[in-house]
Protein backbone atom coordinates (compact mmCIF):
# COMPACT_ATOMS: atom_id res chain seq x y z
CA UNK A 1 0.00 0.00 0.00
CA UNK A 2 2.82 2.44 0.79
CA UNK A 3 4.27 1.75 -2.65
CA UNK A 4 1.00 2.91 -4.21
CA UNK A 5 1.21 6.26 -2.42
CA UNK A 6 4.67 6.91 -3.85
CA UNK A 7 3.41 6.09 -7.35
CA UNK A 8 0.81 8.86 -7.22
CA UNK A 9 1.61 11.75 -9.51
CA UNK A 10 2.72 14.87 -7.73
CA UNK A 11 2.09 18.28 -9.13
CA UNK A 12 4.13 21.20 -7.87
CA UNK A 13 2.30 24.39 -8.67
CA UNK A 14 4.46 27.42 -9.36
CA UNK A 15 3.84 30.98 -8.23
CA UNK A 16 4.19 33.67 -10.91
CA UNK A 17 4.24 37.43 -10.35
CA UNK A 18 2.89 40.12 -12.62
CA UNK A 19 4.11 43.52 -11.50
CA UNK A 20 1.74 46.50 -11.57
CA UNK A 21 4.02 49.52 -12.00
CA UNK A 22 3.29 53.05 -13.17
CA UNK A 23 1.33 52.57 -16.39
CA UNK A 24 2.38 48.98 -17.10
CA UNK A 25 1.82 45.36 -16.25
CA UNK A 26 5.17 43.56 -16.34
CA UNK A 27 5.98 39.87 -16.18
CA UNK A 28 9.55 38.78 -15.31
CA UNK A 29 10.43 38.72 -19.04
CA UNK A 30 9.21 42.31 -19.45
CA UNK A 31 6.04 41.57 -21.44
CA UNK A 32 2.41 41.86 -20.34
CA UNK A 33 1.66 38.23 -21.26
CA UNK A 34 2.52 35.10 -19.31
CA UNK A 35 2.20 31.35 -19.88
CA UNK A 36 1.58 29.15 -16.86
CA UNK A 37 0.73 25.53 -16.13
CA UNK A 38 -2.70 24.43 -14.97
CA UNK A 39 -2.91 24.88 -11.20
CA UNK A 40 -0.20 27.55 -10.99
CA UNK A 41 -0.77 30.73 -8.97
CA UNK A 42 -0.63 34.30 -10.28
CA UNK A 43 0.09 37.19 -7.93
CA UNK A 44 -0.31 40.76 -9.11
CA UNK A 45 2.09 42.95 -7.15
CA UNK A 46 1.51 46.71 -7.05
CA UNK A 47 4.37 49.17 -6.72
CA UNK A 48 2.87 52.28 -8.21
CA UNK A 49 2.19 55.92 -7.45
CA UNK A 50 -0.87 55.97 -9.73
CA UNK A 51 -4.10 54.00 -9.18
CA UNK A 52 -4.52 50.64 -10.94
CA UNK A 53 -6.63 47.51 -10.80
CA UNK A 54 -6.93 44.19 -12.64
CA UNK A 55 -10.15 43.29 -14.45
CA UNK A 56 -10.84 40.33 -16.71
CA UNK A 57 -12.08 41.11 -20.21
CA UNK A 58 -13.58 38.66 -22.68
CA UNK A 59 -11.12 39.22 -25.54
CA UNK A 60 -8.08 41.33 -26.40
CA UNK A 61 -10.08 44.21 -27.86
CA UNK A 62 -12.58 44.66 -25.02
CA UNK A 63 -12.60 47.87 -23.03
CA UNK A 64 -14.90 46.87 -20.18
CA UNK A 65 -14.80 44.29 -17.41
CA UNK A 66 -16.27 40.85 -18.06
CA UNK A 67 -19.31 40.36 -15.83
CA UNK A 68 -18.52 37.48 -13.47
CA UNK A 69 -14.83 37.59 -14.41
CA UNK A 70 -11.94 38.10 -12.02
CA UNK A 71 -11.57 41.56 -10.52
CA UNK A 72 -9.08 42.96 -8.03
CA UNK A 73 -11.46 45.72 -6.94
CA UNK A 74 -11.44 49.49 -7.22
CA UNK A 75 -8.19 51.04 -8.50
CA UNK A 76 -5.55 51.63 -5.80
CA UNK A 77 -2.00 52.93 -5.61
CA UNK A 78 0.99 52.09 -3.46
CA UNK A 79 2.22 48.64 -2.50
CA UNK A 80 -0.34 45.84 -2.63
CA UNK A 81 -0.64 42.16 -3.65
CA UNK A 82 -3.68 40.48 -5.17
CA UNK A 83 -3.86 36.77 -6.00
CA UNK A 84 -5.85 35.59 -8.99
CA UNK A 85 -8.51 33.20 -7.62
CA UNK A 86 -7.43 29.60 -8.23
CA UNK A 87 -10.60 28.62 -10.10
CA UNK A 88 -9.29 30.64 -13.05
CA UNK A 89 -6.25 28.37 -13.52
CA UNK A 90 -7.86 24.91 -13.38
CA UNK A 91 -8.14 24.28 -17.13
CA UNK A 92 -6.65 25.20 -20.50
CA UNK A 93 -7.77 28.77 -21.07
CA UNK A 94 -6.52 32.14 -22.24
CA UNK A 95 -7.48 34.95 -19.87
CA UNK A 96 -7.35 38.59 -20.93
CA UNK A 97 -7.08 41.44 -18.44
CA UNK A 98 -6.83 45.23 -18.26
CA UNK A 99 -6.29 48.04 -15.81
CA UNK A 100 -9.67 49.79 -16.01
CA UNK A 101 -8.42 53.40 -15.65
CA UNK A 102 -5.73 52.82 -18.31
CA UNK A 103 -7.38 50.27 -20.65
CA UNK A 104 -6.43 52.29 -23.73
CA UNK A 105 -2.69 51.78 -23.06
CA UNK A 106 -1.19 48.61 -24.57
CA UNK A 107 1.10 48.27 -21.53
CA UNK A 108 -1.98 48.06 -19.25
CA UNK A 109 -3.47 45.06 -21.09
CA UNK A 110 -2.29 41.49 -20.77
CA UNK A 111 -2.92 37.84 -21.35
CA UNK A 112 -2.54 34.77 -19.13
CA UNK A 113 -2.25 31.51 -21.09
CA UNK A 114 -3.10 28.61 -18.80
CA UNK A 115 -1.90 25.21 -20.03
CA UNK A 116 -2.51 24.95 -23.77
CA UNK A 117 -4.70 28.06 -23.69
CA UNK A 118 -8.01 28.52 -25.46
CA UNK A 119 -9.87 31.30 -27.16
CA UNK A 120 -13.16 30.34 -25.55
CA UNK A 121 -14.18 32.22 -22.39
CA UNK A 122 -14.49 29.94 -19.40
CA UNK A 123 -17.68 29.65 -17.35
CA UNK A 124 -16.40 29.87 -13.78
CA UNK A 125 -19.85 29.45 -12.27
CA UNK A 126 -19.95 25.66 -12.70
CA UNK A 127 -18.66 23.16 -10.20
CA UNK A 128 -15.20 21.86 -11.00
CA UNK A 129 -14.29 18.17 -11.15
CA UNK A 130 -11.90 17.04 -8.39
CA UNK A 131 -8.27 16.93 -9.47
CA UNK A 132 -6.29 13.75 -10.11
CA UNK A 133 -4.39 13.74 -6.77
CA UNK A 134 -7.68 14.03 -4.87
CA UNK A 135 -9.21 11.17 -6.86
CA UNK A 136 -6.07 9.06 -6.32
CA UNK A 137 -6.30 9.52 -2.56
CA UNK A 138 -9.98 8.54 -2.60
CA UNK A 139 -9.10 5.39 -4.57
CA UNK A 140 -6.41 4.42 -2.06
CA UNK A 141 -8.77 4.97 0.86
CA UNK A 142 -11.31 2.73 -0.86
CA UNK A 143 -8.69 -0.01 -1.34
CA UNK A 144 -7.58 0.24 2.29
CA UNK A 145 -11.18 -0.06 3.46
CA UNK A 146 -11.73 -3.05 1.17
CA UNK A 147 -8.60 -4.87 2.40
CA UNK A 148 -9.49 -4.19 6.05
CA UNK A 149 -12.91 -5.76 5.56
CA UNK A 150 -11.33 -8.75 3.79
CA UNK A 151 -8.84 -9.36 6.63
CA UNK A 152 -11.34 -8.83 9.45
CA UNK A 153 -13.57 -11.67 8.18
Amino acid sequence: MLVMIFLLPSFAAEVHTIYVVDYAFETPDGSTDIEISIGDTIIFQWNSTDTHNVAQIENEEDEGRLEGGFYSGEPISGTYNWTLPEEHTTSDITLFYICEPHYSMDSMRGKIIVGAGSSEPVDNSSTTIPTLPFLSILSILGLVSHFRRQHSN
